[in-house]
């Protein structure tokens, strides 16, 4: 089911040399109203992608060497506000390194990221500029690899929350309900109620835990709790 669909449709360039990894993936991007496809190329200069003037830009930048990491930051330098989200066949560990020094803002697998998966991490990269890694990936990063890479790549929040909009996050993300929220604060669930709708409104969020996933994702739990 696609998420939130607030503001313009997400431009999204295609760049995969598979023939049918292109076409599927165009499909399933087609079939989600937050998006728009620019483009769908096997191959090209890094001006020719720039002119597309993308949100993102879903590519498998490999060759016969690997993956060709000099084309990722390539892109990131002309054009930085295209955040790259690597789709590839890829997995190591060294490679998933190289490409997000180099500037890409996500790193899936073809062979372990589902449609649901992709979807999602296309609209948060391009939505907040947010950082994702493919859980296989994750599973094999050494103990602090991951927090140390999002600490270097996300940018600084611009999300105006209040003060009782926070503490209201913060108890949702704890699994606090209406009832027990309303306790800790002292107000009618209602008024939760409220914060909520308005929390979901300024974070662009369907549900709870989308909610919480997004403010993770965006720094604004950060220090506020222990991460799950």
């Amino acid at each position: 089911m696609a998420g939130a669909t607030t503001g313009a449709p997400l431009r999204v360039l295609i760049i995969d040399r598979d023939d049918v990894a292109r076409a599927g993936l165009e499909t399933l991007l087609n079939s989600d109203p937050r998006f728009n496809t620019v483009g769908a190329l096997s191959g090209c200069t890094v001006a020719a992608a720039a002119s597309y003037e993308a949100d993102v830009i879903v590519l498998d930048p490999c060759d016969r060497r690997g993956l060709d990491v000099e084309f990722i930051g390539a892109l990131a330098t002309t054009r930085p506000e295209s955040h790259c989200c690597i789709y590839t066949e890829f997995t190591g560990l060294a490679a998933f390194l190289q490409a997000m020094a180099r500037g890409a803002r996500a790193y899936l697998c073809k062979a372990a990221a589902s449609g649901t998966f992709l979807l999602e991490t296309v609209f948060v990269v391009g939505r907040f500029g947010a950082v994702m890694i493919d859980p296989a990936i994750a599973a094999v990063m050494p103990p602090g690899i991951g927090a140390r890479l999002l600490t270097a790549v996300t940018p600084a929040d611009t999300v105006v929350l209040s003060t009782r909009e926070r503490q209201v996050l913060v108890l949702i993300a704890q699994g606090e309900t209406d009832q027990g929220i309303a306790k800790v604060l002292r107000v009618h669930p209602s008024t939760v109620d409220s914060y909520v709708a308005r929390l979901c409104d300024k974070l662009e969020a369907g549900n709870r835990p989308h909610l919480v996933d997004i403010a993770w994702r965006r720094g604004l739990l950060t220090g506020q709790l222990s991460s799950p």
